[in-house]
């Protein structure tokens, strides 16, 4: 598999994350997320658009929230894949993901990235 830029890429399946359960309500009926991995991100973004912070809101015993509340928000501006970062930065903007590689395990936790790091979903 390549990228656009002719980059060889590799598919990463995360065999620890169980299936999201987007809770009722807060995401279309429709929507479904397929979780790709762990990614470096750094000041030039691999995904340029802070679609909406939810560092405010996060459930913190409840994370597959902030991740349908940012798949809710990313599908409404058309775009199909997504990073959160930050535990609640809502990140999207394009599908160049993997500008910056991969990141370890560490970098990321509940399906959310760590700082620099985004765990990134693709809307399916």
């Amino acid at each position: 598999m390549e990228n656009a830029a002719g980059d060889k890429l590799v598919k990463i399946q995360i065999a620890f994350l169980p299936p999201l359960k987007i809770p009722q309500g807060t995401a279309n009926r429709d929507s479904k997320v397929e979780a790709i991995g762990c990614f470096r991100d750094e000041r030039s973004r691999a995904l340029p658009d802070l679609v909406k912070n939810l560092r405010g809101t996060i459930d913190w015993n409840h994370m597959e929230r902030t991740v349908a509340s940012c798949a809710k928000a990313v599908q409404a501006k058309g775009y199909k894949y997504f990073g959160l970062q930050f535990y609640g930065e809502c990140w999207s903007g394009g599908i160049v993901y993997d500008k910056y590689g991969v990141s370890p395990p560490e970098s990321c936790w509940k399906g959310v990235g760590k700082q620099w790091a985004n765990f990134v979903y693709k809307i399916i």
